[in-house]
């Protein structure tokens, strides 16, 4: 990775054959790859009743397969989703889940999953999970 547009990255290490780069004076790490999926998992449009989100409701598993994983079940009617309430980012939506977590939220708070995508690089057998961010 060198001549213009790579903001100053650097190679940081090789992970089963695929170069990763880090930003210098930035905590920001990434790589290049002509392989990718993205999945809207963790954002606060992901996924709503009406099936128009950012997300189809089947990649989630909703509402007859195991969407307990995907989206948080409403406490009150645990057999189904929770919808944002007035006041939250997305009113009408569900809330989606993602591993990465902001525990300064309450549980059934939208941004108390963080937005990632999911990546695989050609010939990778592991998925890697990024947090959206800007460089």
């Amino acid at each position: 990775m060198s001549g213009t547009g790579n903001n100053g990255a650097a190679p940081w290490l090789t992970y089963h054959g695929v170069n990763i780069y880090r930003v210098p004076n930035f905590t920001a790490y990434f790589y290049v790859t002509s392989n990718i999926a993205i999945d809207a998992d963790g954002a606060p449009n992901a996924y709503n009743p009406q099936n128009t989100g950012l997300d189809a409701l089947g990649n989630a598993g909703y509402p007859h397969g195991q969407w307990q994983s995907v989206l948080v079940p409403d406490p009150l009617n645990p057999t189904s989703a929770y919808v944002q309430k007035a006041g939250d980012p997305f009113p009408g939506y569900f809330v989606a889940m993602t591993s990465l977590l902001d525990k300064t939220q309450p549980a059934l708070c939208p941004i108390w999953y963080s937005p990632a995508h999911f990546t695989r690089p050609r010939e990778q057998a592991h998925w890697a999970i990024w947090r959206w961010f800007a460089i």
